[in-house]
């Protein structure tokens, strides 16, 4: 019940400010927007955000599993490799490069900024060059070194009280256990 919630909330925000759905990674989406659409993938994470929160707030009663929908996004923007990877085996596409595993490491990093959106400066460049009407304040989070890269990179996030986050991760962890009745 959960997941289908979550993939049918996110994805329609997706879908819904231009975004092309690549996959679905048991508990994750990976989706892509062309650089002009920057803004796009800034207002979906948004929306799609701000949607987990108010279903959060409806479904409050203590034996109602969607009080625990929380949701990471991060927005990297640059170049990537997309088609079919794989052997004669077993194909997937997908997409692969710098740019994605930033935007990965971007949605780790999302429990220790306290925000539920954190994108790079590559993006705020997109969306600054693209800019669309109602894109909230862009607000600097600070700076973070990811795995693989030289220098620490400065971190945003939009400046939109329901991005804040309103929970810490260990405790909504042991709730979700909690649900299936396994104790650790």
């Amino acid at each position: 019940m959960i997941l289908h919630r979550f993939y049918d909330t996110a994805l329609r925000s997706i879908k819904e400010f231009g975004g092309i759905i690549s996959k679905l990674t048991g508990d994750g989406i990976m989706a892509y927007w062309p650089r002009t659409e920057a803004a796009g993938a800034l207002q979906a994470s948004a929306k799609l955000l701000q949607e987990f929160q108010d279903l959060r707030k409806r479904s409050s009663e203590q034996d109602n599993p969607l009080r625990l929908l929380y949701a990471g996004v991060g927005l990297s923007t640059g170049r990537v490799l997309e088609g079919n990877i794989g052997s004669s085996i077993y194909m997937d596409y997908t997409l692969l490069g710098d740019t994605v595993n930033t935007a990965a490491r971007l949605e780790g990093v999302t429990r220790k900024a306290g925000w539920t959106l954190i994108f790079d400066a590559s993006t705020l460049q997109a969306a600054k060059e693209n800019p669309v009407a109602g894109l909230p304040a862009i607000r600097k989070v600070g700076k973070f070194k990811a795995a693989g890269k030289s220098d620490p990179m400065e971190i945003f996030t939009l400046d939109v009280p329901a991005l804040k986050m309103d929970f810490q991760h260990d405790h909504l962890q042991t709730e979700i256990r909690s649900l299936g009745g396994i104790q650790r």
